[in-house]
């Protein structure tokens, strides 16, 4: 069986994101490794297949995004 190749926005995405973490302190928390992926996005409006392979190259690299607890309201 032949192996599958990626995307080459998969490809590319992954070295971008590879030279954006290593330019990071090693003491980044997670929340500003993140910020920084988030921040270092190459390729202008945030949609389509360009974008998904971003978000899916990501989610292999930093695991995915913390789920935030919910605040139930106070009742009296």
């Amino acid at each position: 069986m032949m192996a599958q190749s990626k995307s080459p926005w998969r490809q590319e995405a992954e070295i971008l994101i590879g030279t954006i973490l290593a330019l990071l302190p090693d003491d980044a928390t997670d929340a500003g490794r993140r910020r920084a992926v988030r921040d270092g996005y190459p390729w202008g409006r945030r949609y389509g297949h360009p974008y998904a392979m971003w978000l899916k190259t990501v989610n292999e690299i930093l695991g995915p995004r913390p789920v935030k607890a919910r605040r139930l309201p106070q009742i009296p």
